[in-house]
């Protein structure tokens, strides 16, 4: 049986973005944050002593057009909505709140991830940057699934090795999110933790509250640990292996000319036009933070699909 406050995770669910953002910021007066920066696209909490070398981020808004008002709980101790439940990244949203009853962590609570990463780009613009370049290293709280590690464009090594030996969670591909903007800035290493939502960005998405606990409880006694600071390497993405097989970068010279890595504020849908496991023609719009990436998604999303299987790919 898990320990999910389901009232309180309820409430945290039912609140636009903007009503979140207010419970928030009493939220971490109450817990004893001492400042607290409400500003135009984040919500900025540094953290209290040695625990506030962690910084801890989720974003405050969903795709869903409204609220869910009607939240189902099934079997297995599985949510879900008709208005589409939110998890990504309400989720998020709550575990981080729970952590930081025992651990005061930095927090940083960002608007309008899924329109590009808006209020990340503007917390990496504002003096509060300057706060967050001696952290030991940043912890997103915004993946799908339920054992997964994602870096993004971050290659150290220790790091990633440090995780996995202190968490069994694994290494896993992924395209963009707001960390993907503070690591770059910052310079400082980080990792997006799965979080047990499922189905995102579609109205049958659906939370497996065991999964979003055992996160929860991994990243709280994760923040707990001493260690080093760890540093933002960027990755170089020559026969870079994201999982599902390795991809030289001259598979961009056919598929991607526009491709431009390095710009990780720049947010791309593209279109890919494929031939499907039963032979017909089908397409698919993927997003990535560079045109690139959301190729690469389309991969991690179809590992069955042969890269000859692809007909087009374009920008929209």
């Amino acid at each position: 049986m898990n320990t999910i406050d389901l009232k309180r995770f309820s409430e945290i669910l039912r609140h636009t973005q903007a009503e979140l953002k207010t419970f928030l910021e009493r939220e971490l007066a109450s817990l004893g944050y001492e400042e607290i920066y409400n500003e135009n696209g984040f919500l900025y909490a540094p953290g209290i002593g040695v625990d506030g070398e962690v910084l801890l981020t989720a974003h405050m808004d969903t795709v869903h057009q409204e609220i869910p008002a009607d939240i189902y709980i099934e079997e297995e101790n599985i949510l879900s909505s008709p208005q589409g439940i939110g998890g990504d990244d309400r989720c998020g949203i709550y575990m981080i709140l729970e952590i930081i009853k025992e651990t005061k962590c930095s927090v940083l609570f960002c608007e309008d991830e899924e329109i590009g990463c808006v209020g990340s780009h503007k917390f990496t613009k504002s003096m509060y940057l300057e706060r967050i370049k001696n952290l030991r290293y940043m912890v997103e709280l915004d993946r799908r699934g339920s054992n997964d590690l994602v870096f993004y464009d971050c290659d150290n090594e220790q790091f990633e090795d440090w995780l996995i030996e202190n968490t069994g969670y694994t290494t896993n591909f992924g395209t963009c999110s707001d960390i993907s903007e503070l690591m770059c800035a910052s310079g400082v290493a980080g990792v997006n933790f799965s979080c047990g939502y499922y189905k995102e960005h579609t109205k049958d998405e659906y939370i497996v509250l065991d999964e979003m606990e055992r996160t929860m409880n991994t990243v709280k006694e994760l923040v707990k640990l001493p260690s080093e600071k760890f540093s933002y390497v960027e990755a170089c993405y020559d026969d870079y292996d994201y999982g599902f097989g390795k991809y030289n970068c001259s598979v961009w010279d056919e598929f991607a000319p526009l491709h431009n890595h390095k710009n990780t504020s720049l947010l791309c849908y593209v279109e890919i036009n494929f031939v499907g496991e039963n032979g017909e023609e089908e397409f698919e719009i993927v997003r990535g933070a560079t045109y690139e990436e959301a190729f690469l998604e389309f991969f991690y999303l179809h590992p069955t699909i042969p890269m000859e299987n692809v007909l087009s790919v374009e920008e929209v």
